[in-house]
């Protein structure tokens, strides 16, 4: 089973960006992107960890990876952790776009979308991980 890709529609990111809640669906993405080296699912003393990779394109946008293990967590301390990357993920589109000011508005819709899209991949990859079971 791979990673969900999510959709960057509403508020467009520079990145393509790929929810994994196994260590198995991350090291599969990576294999199938052809990215070598070691690269840990989770940091160390963290619930989840955002990654970040070039496209091996120069007409593809760059990659960012967000990876959590939920197992022994509830379901609002996954949304609140995703919530979390999501932040991340919108620090770096910020710079990758050269906002500097974003309205707060503005800032306010594009953590809502990026936090609903993983809030939707992360329903799809349970169903399957249920399925397999």
């Amino acid at each position: 089973m791979s990673g969900e890709w999510c959709d960057r529609s509403l508020v467009m990111t520079p990145f393509n960006f790929c929810l994994c809640i196994t260590p198995k669906q991350y090291a599969k993405e990576l294999e199938k992107l052809g990215i070598k080296g070691d690269h840990p699912f989770i940091l160390p003393g963290s619930g989840a960890s955002l990654h970040r990779f070039d496209s091996s394109s120069p007409n593809e946008p760059p990659l960012a990876f967000i990876c959590i293990d939920p197992d022994g967590m509830e379901l609002n301390q996954v949304h609140a952790l995703l919530v979390h990357e999501a932040m991340h993920l919108w620090r770096y589109t910020k710079k990758e776009l050269g906002e500097t000011k974003p309205s707060k508005e503005f800032e306010a819709y594009a953590i809502q979308a990026i936090s609903q899209r993983l809030f939707y991949a992360y329903d799809e990859l349970t169903k399957k991980r249920k399925k397999k079971k």
